[in-house]
């Protein structure tokens, strides 16, 4: 309870989540929403495995930019992750998931506005997401949220004092925070 009280403390208002927040943290399953996280210190080969995983996905697509977003850019403590993301319009998602596929495997989930790849790499969990920018907000909003962390050193402390306060609870209650935090973003003038 005192790690769940840190946690609040750095969310100070309670800000609604908005119905996909909502959507996505009931659709995470049961097994993992309630897997406590294991917050771990940043380490280089965190941005070597990320760089390596960038420049075969730029192999198979030269023509696309794709985006190294959340703790390991940011330099900070996580769950040792790697989040990739680029965007890609709709009627291009066949040609890229067969381009990328020959690297990175069959994709894990596909929608109308995003292809997925999940994956393990030299000891890290790899995101792969391709997003559609006319249909899905995510790549913008990971982008978005990157860049706001990456320029208010204050702001990036109190994010990761959060993930710390976390550690040790459950994946859902950590996302659900963590959405909360960003959900803040807005509000906080660089």
């Amino acid at each position: 309870m005192i790690l769940l009280a840190k946690a609040e403390f750095f969310v100070k208002l309670h800000h609604m989540l908005t119905p996909r927040q909502i959507k996505y943290l009931e659709n995470i399953p049961k097994e993992l929403a309630d897997k406590p996280v294991q917050i771990l210190s940043w380490k280089e080969q965190g941005l070597t495995t990320a760089s390596v995983i960038i420049a075969e996905a730029n192999i198979a697509a030269p023509d696309t930019t794709f985006h190294l977003v959340g703790s390991v850019p940011l330099r900070i403590a996580g769950l040792r992750d790697i989040d990739i993301v680029c965007a890609i319009t709709q009627s291009s998602f066949t040609e890229y998931r067969e381009k990328l596929s020959k690297i990175f495997g069959k994709p894990n989930k596909q929608n109308a506005s995003s292809i997925v790849w999940h994956f393990e790499r030299d000891g890290y969990e790899v995101s792969l997401y391709i997003t559609d920018p006319e249909l899905s907000d995510q790549l913008e909003r990971q982008v978005r949220e990157y860049e706001l962390l990456k320029k208010n050193p204050k702001l990036l402390r109190t994010y990761e004092r959060l993930k710390l306060a976390l550690n040790g609870q459950p994946y859902r209650l950590y996302q659900e925070k963590k959405r909360e935090f960003f959900n803040t973003l807005p509000l906080v003038e660089l």
